[in-house]
C-alpha cells in the first residue's frame, strides 16, 4: 500500500532565480504528495509565456501581492518589492490557509481570496528563504515547515553571519537609478565585509531566527561542489535547532525541443560544428547598456563562430540602431541567434555549445557543471561573486578579471571579452591538441553531478529522504 500523501503548500518570489528550481522541486514532490504552488500573480501570465507550467500536474494560484514587475526587473525592486508587498501578503496567507483538525477563525483581510482557493488542509509549508520573515506564524499555527535555498550555500552562510548590529547601506541609495547592487562576499575570519543594504538585511536575518522552529533548509545545490562549506554550515545549523540540511540539486526544467521555440533552437544548434557556439546569458536582471552592447557584439562577430544571445526585448529599446539591425538577425540560416528567452538547459547540453558567457547565477552555474559547459564568469550582483569564486576554484570559469556591476558602469574592452572566451572555449588550441582545462574540469564535474542526481547518490538520497517527511514530529 502507498503511502498517504501530505498537502505540501510551496511558495516562491517573483524572480526566476528562485521560482525555477522551487518549481522544479514542486514537479518532484507532486509525484508523491499532492502540491499548491503560490507565486506572485504578477509573473503568472509571463511564466505562462515561458511555458514554464507545460508538464505541471498540480494547482498553481497567484498572490494578490501589490507587487508590480515593472520594464526595468533590476536587482533593487525584487529585494525591495519582497520586503514591502509579497512578505505581508504570505504572511496573511499563512495566517488564513486551512489545516487540519477543528475549524479556526482568522480575520478576513482580503488575503482570503487566495486561501480560498485553497480548499485542501495544508500539511506542510516549504517557502523560499527570502520568506523566512512570514513563517513565524507557521510555527505558531503549529504547522511544519521547510525553508528553500536556491541560491549557493554561501548565500545562507551570510545569513547566519548577520545580526542586530550589522551595519548596512541605506535602502534609498538603491533607488537611485544606475546604483549598483553591491556584491556580496563570503564570510571570512579578520575581514570586513561589505555593508548589505537594509534589505537584504531585514530578509536575511529572519533566516537564522526561524531556524530553532523550521523542520528543515532544503538547498538547490550539490554536496560534491560545497562539501567543506557544508560541513560548517551544518555545524552552524546544528547549534541553532534541529533543522536538517538536504542538498537535493541541480533543480532545473527538461527541455526536450517540446515547444516552437526550442525546436527553433534545436534545428539551428543541429546544423553546427561541435562545440563551436558561444552562449551568451546574463539572466533576467541584468541588462547592458549601450556601450556594452556594442563591445559584446565586437566581441563576438571577432571570434568568427555562432552564436546565442539570450537577451530580453524589454532591453533592447534603449539600444544605438547599429546594434539592434544585428539583433534582428534571428533567421535560421545566420550565425547568430539573438532571443528574448532562451532554453537554456537545451542549448547548454546540445554537443555544438562551446562555452557559456554568464552572470553566474546559482542556477546557471548549476546548468553549466550538469552540461559539462565552461563558464566566462561575469559577476554583476549580490552573491554572484561568491559564485565565481566556487567555480574557478572547481577549475571550470575563467574569469573575465573586471566587476561590472548591475549598472554596467566599467565598460570590457571587446578583446578582453574576446580573450576570456577564446580562452575558457579552447579555440586557440592546433588541431588535434588537448582540449582546454576548463572543458576537462566541466566535464568531470558532470559526472560528478550525474552520480549525485542518480537514486544511490547524494541528491537523490537526500530527496528520498525529504519526500518521506519523516523528520515531522507531528506527521498528519
Amino acid at each position: 500500500m502507498d503511502p498517504p500523501r501530505s498537502h505540501v503548500l510551496m511558495v516562491t518570489v517573483p524572480a526566476y532565480g528562485h521560482l525555477i528550481p522551487l518549481l522544479e522541486l514542486a514537479k518532484k514532490i507532486s509525484k508523491h504528495h499532492n502540491v499548491t504552488f503560490v507565486v506572485s500573480e504578477s509573473m503568472l501570465q509571463e511564466i505562462r509565456q515561458r511555458e514554464l507550467l507545460t508538464d505541471v500536474d498540480f494547482s498553481v494560484v497567484g498572490l494578490a501581492d501589490g507587487y508590480i514587475e515593472g520594464p526595468e526587473v533590476l536587482a533593487r525592486l525584487i529585494f525591495l518589492g519582497t520586503e514591502r508587498h509579497v512578505l505581508p501578503a504570505v504572511q496573511r496567507l499563512f495566517q488564513a490557509i486551512p489545516v487540519r483538525g477543528p475549524p479556526q477563525i482568522h480575520i478576513d483581510d482580503g488575503t482570503h481570496n487566495i486561501a480560498h482557493k485553497i480548499t485542501l488542509a495544508v500539511d506542510l509549508v516549504i517557502a523560499d528563504a527570502l520568506l523566512a520573515g512570514s513563517l513565524a506564524v507557521l510555527s505558531e499555527r503549529k504547522i511544519p515547515f521547510y525553508y528553500f535555498n536556491s541560491g549557493a550555500s554561501g548565500m545562507t552562510m551570510m545569513a547566519l553571519g548577520l545580526s542586530a548590529e550589522t551595519p548596512t547601506m541605506r535602502d534609498e541609495d538603491l533607488d537611485i537609478p544606475g546604483r549598483d547592487f553591491p556584491i556580496f562576499e563570503m564570510p571570512s575570519l579578520g575581514s570586513t565585509p561589505v555593508p548589505p543594504p537594509e534589505v537584504i538585511k531585514k530578509l536575511f536575518l529572519p533566516m537564522q531566527q526561524v531556524l530553532p522552529l523550521a523542520t528543515g533548509i532544503i538547498a538547490n545545490s550539490v554536496k560534491e561542489s560545497e562539501s567543506m562549506l557544508l560541513l560548517i554550515l551544518k555545524a552552524r545549523i546544528a547549534a541553532k535547532g534541529k533543522a536538517t540540511f538536504r542538498t537535493v540539486g541541480p533543480l532545473s526544467p527538461e527541455q526536450h525541443a517540446k515547444t516552437a521555440q526550442e525546436q527553433k533552437v534545436k534545428t539551428w544548434l543541429d546544423g553546427k560544428q561541435a562545440k563551436s557556439v558561444v552562449y551568451v546569458a546574463f539572466g533576467s536582471i541584468a541588462f547592458p547598456t549601450p556601450e556594452y552592447a556594442r563591445e559584446i557584439l565586437k566581441a563576438l562577430n571577432s571570434l568568427g563562430k555562432p552564436f546565442i544571445w539570450a537577451l530580453p526585448e524589454r532591453c533592447r529599446g534603449t539600444l544605438p540602431q547599429d546594434v539592434l539591425s544585428q539583433l534582428d538577425s534571428d533567421q535560421m540560416s545566420s550565425e547568430s541567434l539573438i532571443l528574448d528567452w532562451a532554453p537554456q538547459k537545451l542549448i547548454l547540453q546540445h554537443a555544438s555549445t562551446a562555452v557559456f558567457v554568464s552572470h553566474c547565477g546559482w542556477n546557471s552555474c548549476l546548468e553549466s557543471l550538469a552540461s559539462g559547459v565552461p563558464i566566462v564568469a561575469w559577476p554583476m550582483f549580490a552573491e554572484q561573486k561568491m559564485n565565481v569564486e566556487q567555480l574557478h576554484g572547481m577549475g571550470v570559469a575563467c574569469l573575465l578579471g573586471v566587476a561590472t556591476g548591475s549598472g554596467w558602469k566599467n565598460v570590457v574592452p571587446f578583446d578582453v571579452i574576446q580573450k576570456a572566451v577564446v580562452s575558457a572555449a579552447g579555440f586557440d588550441a592546433p588541431s588535434g591538441a588537448p582540449i582546454s582545462s576548463y572543458r576537462t574540469a566541466a566535464e568531470k564535474w558532470k559526472k560528478t553531478i550525474e552520480e549525485a542526481l542518480s537514486p544511490q547518490g547524494s541528491s537523490g538520497l537526500n530527496f528520498s529522504e525529504l519526500v518521506g517527511f519523516k523528520d515531522i514530529t507531528n506527521p498528519k
